[in-house]
């Protein structure tokens, strides 16, 4: 399966070239969520890597992927970029391509400036995530105890910085985000909710304001009061290297 995929691209790419718009074509290749586990076992190729989580978490190893971009000309070749974004985040980024206006109602950032390098540090502020699944987490031997057959159901996720918050199984709004440095700690292994209670308020207010209630999929904080926000930026301290 992976060598048709690999082959599949380069003929594409081929493609691209023998049509002459390859300099003029944007090529994008990601995925919406990390390794599943049906018909497959994710533990063959230890497709997790270092990590925690296969689809339906949101565990680093549930959501976290790579990405690769193409554009000769426009990106330079064997360039990388450490900024954490969104599937979202491709609308405005291929709207600035094709120079058209990003479209008014997205939570998305144009990624150009970390694509062509013209700002190889750009961060973004926040990525949100919230779902809902009535199975656990797969009780792997790789995976930390905690998270072996643990309780899925209402699960919500916040990453600030270098700091994601995470909750399973959420009763109400008043339920304490786990809080992982998933930059130094991608396994999620050291949980520093207990010294970081003003990183947790804030998770907290941050989430109920960038969210939006869907009357189809219903959250035990849909109705929670929405905190206001502060004159100050979020990113304080805790941001540092995002």
């Amino acid at each position: 399966m992976i060598r048709r995929v690999d082959k599949a691209v380069d003929d594409l790419l081929q493609l691209l070239r023998d049509l002459k718009i390859d300099n003029n074509t944007l090529v994008v290749f990601t995925s919406d969520n990390g390794p599943h586990h049906e018909q497959h076992d994710p533990r063959f190729f230890e497709s997790f890597g270092e990590m925690d989580g296969t689809k339906r978490d949101l565990w680093e190893a549930g959501i976290r992927v790579p990405a690769m971009a193409w554009w000769p000309g426009q990106i330079p070749a064997g360039t990388s970029s450490s900024i954490s974004s969104g599937i979202w985040d491709w609308l405005p980024t291929f709207s600035e391509a094709a120079k058209m206006p990003v479209p008014a109602y997205t939570d998305g950032i144009s990624l150009m400036p970390s694509l062509t390098q013209q700002n190889p540090s750009q961060t973004r502020d926040y990525l949100y995530f919230e779902y809902y699944h009535s199975s656990s987490t797969q009780a792997y031997d790789e995976f930390e105890p905690a998270k072996r057959g643990r309780t899925r159901k209402q699960m919500q996720a916040i990453r600030i910085g270098d700091f994601k918050g995470i909750r399973y199984n959420i009763k109400n709004h008043a339920d304490d985000f786990e809080i992982y440095n998933v930059v130094s700690d991608p396994q999620e292994k050291t949980n520093l909710s207990s010294s970081m209670r003003e990183l947790n308020q804030t998770m907290k207010d941050k989430v109920l304001q960038v969210r939006l209630v869907n009357s189809s999929a219903s959250r035990p904080y849909d109705s929670h009061p929405i905190a206001g926000t502060k004159p100050e930026s979020i990113r304080q301290d805790w941001t540092v290297g995002y």
